[in-house]
């Protein structure tokens, strides 16, 4: 029998439960100093974390408070040391989406221009004039869509040619006269492009495109409060967060299978989740940290630092970002 100083996680699996090896506490790497510069609290939280050819890509900034420009920029563990790649026209960054050989980062709030920035090489893109640019996506792996918002209106654009040229696909105008209506995220699942606008009608309706007509499909959020944002496809489902790392209150983890979207971890908020390596971490608002293969079991990892609110995973180890511009890993 191992000793019991060893450290333990709890593997969950209907109503079973056993101990198993885990990983030693997490250690602090390095202070972002972009993010760490930034004058407001919401600024300098680490909002997203994301594994990309080696390096870890972080994205912070406060939309809010307009404290752009925002530095692209990635902390690379063979060096130690975190490098800029490029300084976006925008307010936050707090998405990142690898489609095709390329990482997007749309402009969640543009300064100037700018829509979104890619890379690499890094550049920013002005292309349709948006007022909000939260997610981007490929639906055939050959065109490009970019949701969000504007002025009130929540919009969808497409581009057929790699970004060159970019058309309006759908607009939905505010629900009640004198409100805003936004995409906040897209989803790809099934040979099927999904959205979901708020502020909701009365009764939630996502908006799915098949490739030539759009439909009325279910509630992506399983009925929760929230907007949604960056749903991922892991283990036969989508999954998705209701709400973005920086709000205090967390979010609720939704998986949803193309019929009917329920919430996972029933009894956990979370602030991010993150999917590579054929694995899915999420790390919650009680600084708890899980893992999981198949949606089914989930094994805990040791308690995240104080302040931690987003998650990235990178050649196999568990990185956190915090909300005073911090990054751990679980070594």
């Amino acid at each position: 029998m191992r000793s019991l100083g060893l450290a333990a996680a709890l593997l969950l699996c209907l109503g079973c439960a056993e101990t198993v090896e885990t990983p030693p506490l997490p250690v602090e790497v390095g202070v972002h100093p972009d993010a760490a510069a930034q004058p407001t609290e919401r600024g300098r939280i680490l909002a997203v974390l994301m594994g990309w050819k080696g390096k870890l890509y972080t994205g912070y900034g406060d939309w809010n408070f307009n404290t752009g420009p925002i530095a692209v920029s990635h902390y690379d563990p063979s060096t130690e040391r975190f490098e800029r790649d490029w300084v976006s026209d925008t307010e936050a960054v707090h998405t990142f989406r690898l489609i095709g050989d390329k990482l997007f980062a749309p402009a969640i709030d543009r300064r100037v221009l700018t829509d979104y920035a890619f890379g690499e090489p890094w550049q920013d893109r002005a292309v349709v004039y948006s007022t909000h640019a939260f997610d981007m996506a490929t639906l055939t792996g050959q065109d490009l869509w970019l949701v969000g918002s504007q002025d009130f209106d929540a919009v969808a654009w497409r581009s057929l040619d790699g970004g060159q040229s970019w058309a309006e696909a759908l607009r939905l105008p505010p629900v009640e006269p004198g409100g805003i209506r936004r995409f906040y995220f897209a989803g790809v699942y099934g040979g099927r492009l999904y959205l979901q606008a708020f502020p909701f009608a009365a009764d939630p309706q996502s908006q799915v495109f098949d490739g030539t007509t759009w439909s009325n499909g279910p509630d992506l959020l399983a009925g929760r409060e929230g907007w949604g944002w960056h749903p991922v496809v892991f283990a036969g489902r989508m999954v998705i967060a209701t709400g973005y790392s920086v709000d205090d209150d967390g979010s609720d983890l939704i998986a949803f299978d193309g019929q009917r979207a329920e919430r996972l971890l029933s009894s956990i908020r979370v602030y991010d989740f993150s999917v590579a390596d054929g694995q899915l971490a999420a790390v919650g608002v009680d600084r708890s940290v899980w893992r999981t293969r198949d949606l089914a079991r989930w094994t805990q990892l040791p308690q995240a630092p104080v302040g931690a609110r987003s998650i990235g995973l990178l050649d196999g180890r568990v990185y956190l970002g915090t909300s005073d511009s911090r990054v751990f890993v679980y070594r």
